[in-house]
């Protein structure tokens, strides 16, 4: 029989996926017709088709999966399913906020006493021995005592007038690399008209006390020992060596005293709630809702976040700002101290129904929550034990938890979905009916209202009412756990005065009603191991007698 393969194939693209995008995971199965060759003949002459479509056996995860929030699902102990949102973590490195500016130091000019003559022959070595403490200049206030480079240069510019050759040793008295006190030796090469030398020095691995033993902040005892040796020629008056020292590019590894009170700058972000996207209900309430706000720090300092701004964007009633005690102080982030070098230590608030109003800016089902925080480092001021490493942070992030535990009044969904030309001749069927069995253990009831468009996206036929209730709700125990199920069947019936209507289908369009318990007025669980199972068949009558064929 040359239908047996095609008849099916306008239900599929009819009915049968509005189903498939309510039960998310289904799809594949409904479009898999090869059961067709059990299609049961029952006349002749006035040929029927029945065909099963469909069984699939439904878990709340496979609903998540819909929703766009099955990466968010935390399954509890006691198999409660709550929804996760997790914001953007934002991060302030103190090697971003914590910098060390380049500095640049002047030596000079030093000349030689000639007694007041314009040249004098010197038939010694001259010496010029220099002993200076160069303070570093920080952004911020900050008064260091140690630091650990981890990359940077100095660089010396050596210029000097006198006509001799001689060496330079620079030493840091307070610095050391491998355990070595640092120094260099430097030669000085005389060409007329004058020495001019550029050294640089590899900062990287030199350890500095900045706090010369104890004494001081933020300081580099440095050591010019300057040699020019003798020679024939007249040493001048106005002969001079001039020494600029430059740090350059500096980064630290390890750094330590008092770092700086400043704002670190924070970017405003926001959380989108993708669960309530593209919905609309009379009411949603979420019974237990929570916001966390998460910081951690490992940069030995305190920090402190100022009261969070909290605020939710709902489209139907506007902004609503998150309040409550728990948001109405600053938030005082733990630090580790010297003896934790390297630990993470957090410190978090949790807004909740006790604390805040945060049900109230839930159930008002946002699709966005906006958030800023100002985070200062020092806010009491000056600690002389603050550190940091250069891969030291402090971080702040948010979560938002709403379990499964609840009610709601007509959560109304909208599914539109494309659906291709069928090139199928539709003048050979006479009617169609889809039989859906569904046996349920939600406490929640499901309505559906389908509409077929045309090409204009008109609608031109509707096959459901929205009091057509696909299933009831199951019953629930004190616990809120299924204590029974229910069970409906709905049968959907294509005559041939929609036949013409399917031609010219192109798009179906969806709304799907949901209400939990007692038209949403009770509050019920959803747990991850309750189930929804769904058979549908097909049954189709044609124009035709087979023995015409």
């Amino acid at each position: 029989m040359k239908y047996d393969r095609k008849l099916p194939v306008l239900f599929t693209g009819l009915i049968v996926i509005a189903f498939s995008i309510i039960l998310g995971s289904c799809l594949k199965d409904i479009r898999d017709l090869t059961n067709i060759r059990s299609a049961q003949i029952e006349d002749d002459y006035n040929p029927e088709f029945a065909v099963p479509l469909l069984h699939a056996n439904i878990s709340a995860l496979d609903f998540a999966n819909k929703f766009e929030v099955d990466d968010f699902i935390r399954i509890e102990e006691d198999y409660l399913v709550t929804i996760l949102y997790k914001s953007n973590t934002w991060y302030g490195y103190a090697r971003d906020f914590i910098q060390i500016p380049d500095q640049q130091y002047h030596l000079g000019p030093l000349t030689f006493n000639t007694g007041g003559s314009d040249s004098i022959r010197v038939t010694s070595n001259i010496l010029f021995d220099e002993n200076l403490d160069y303070t570093i200049n920080f952004l911020d206030g900050e008064e260091t005592v140690f630091l650990d480079v981890k990359s940077g240069i100095l660089v010396l510019n050596i210029v000097s007038s006198f006509p001799r050759s001689g060496q330079l040793e620079f030493t840091l008295p307070y610095a050391k690399k491998d355990n070595f006190q640092f120094a260099k030796t430097i030669p000085l090469d005389y060409h007329w008209p004058q020495i001019s030398i550029q050294d640089t020095i590899d900062l990287t691995g030199i350890e500095f006390d900045l706090s010369k033993a104890g004494t001081t902040y933020n300081t580099v005892p440095v050591k010019f020992a300057i040699t020019l040796n003798q020679n024939s020629r007249f040493v001048h008056a106005s002969d001079q060596i001039q020494i600029t020292t430059e740090f350059k590019d500096m980064e630290f590894n390890y750094i330590e005293g008092y770092l700086g009170a400043r704002d670190i700058p924070y970017s405003a972000d926001t959380l989108k709630l993708s669960i309530f996207d593209g919905t609309d209900a009379s009411k949603v309430t979420f019974i237990d809702p929570k916001l966390k706000v998460n910081t951690y720090s490992s940069t030995g300092m305190p920090i402190r976040v100022d009261p969070p701004y909290i605020n939710s964007f709902s489209k139907s009633q506007g902004s609503l700002q998150l309040t409550g005690a728990v948001v109405a102080s600053s938030i005082d982030v733990g630090y580790p101290k010297k003896t934790e070098i390297g630990d993470v230590i957090f410190t978090g608030i949790i807004a909740d129904k006790d604390n805040s109003n945060i049900p109230d800016v839930i159930n008002r089902m946002p699709k966005y929550i906006d958030y800023d925080f100002i985070v200062h480092t020092n806010p009491d001021g000056k600690i002389y034990d603050n550190f940091a490493l250069d891969t030291s942070f402090v971080k702040v992030n948010m979560e938002l938890e709403l379990p499964a535990f609840g009610r709601s009044e007509e959560w109304i969904f909208d599914f539109p979905v494309k659906v291709d030309p069928i090139d199928f001749d539709l003048k050979i069927i006479e009617e169609a009916e889809l039989n859906l069995l569904i046996e349920n253990e939600f406490p929640v009831e499901l309505a559906i209202q389908l509409y077929i468009l045309d090409s204009t996206e008109t609608i031109i036929d509707s096959l459901l009412g929205k009091n057509n209730y696909l299933f009831a709700p199951a019953t629930i125990g004190a616990d809120y756990r299924t204590i029974s199920t229910t069970t409906a069947s709905t049968k959907i019936l294509i005559n041939s005065d929609r036949i013409d209507h399917i031609g010219n289908m192109r798009k179906i369009r969806a709304l799907v009603y949901l209400s939990t318990n007692n038209k949403g007025q009770d509050d019920v669980k959803i747990f991850a191991d309750s189930r929804l199972d769904l058979k549908l068949g097909l049954r189709t009558k044609l124009k035709v007698n087979l023995n015409d064929l």
